[in-house]
């Protein structure tokens, strides 16, 4: 299910990204990751425009968009190759993001 996120969400939309971003991002040291942390609590917290996509009732990914860009698109690494972050994206272009 893909929905609008909500400040609820952020807690789980944070651990979301600190687990895709130690994943996928090894070029980033522990201490980089912790620095980008801190400017992700006010970016989820921000009023960009959230869309969230669960399974299970559990946040599994998230994007955010811009107008009609994507600006940001995470996937917690135990359902990498699921097509959730697919279905994101699909979600995107079917609101008009290019």
């Amino acid at each position: 299910m893909i929905r609008r996120a909500t400040p609820a969400d952020a807690p789980a939309l944070l651990a979301l990204w600190r687990a895709a971003v130690e994943a996928t991002h090894h070029f980033l040291t522990p201490a980089d990751i912790d620095a980008i942390e801190a400017q992700m609590r006010g970016y989820l917290s921000s009023d960009t425009e959230l869309w969230t996509a669960e399974m299970a009732g559990q946040p599994v990914a998230f994007m955010g968009l811009d107008g009609d860009e994507i600006v940001s698109l995470f996937v917690d690494p135990a359902v990498h190759r699921s097509g959730v972050g697919r279905a994101l994206i699909d979600h995107a272009l079917a609101r008009g993001a290019t």
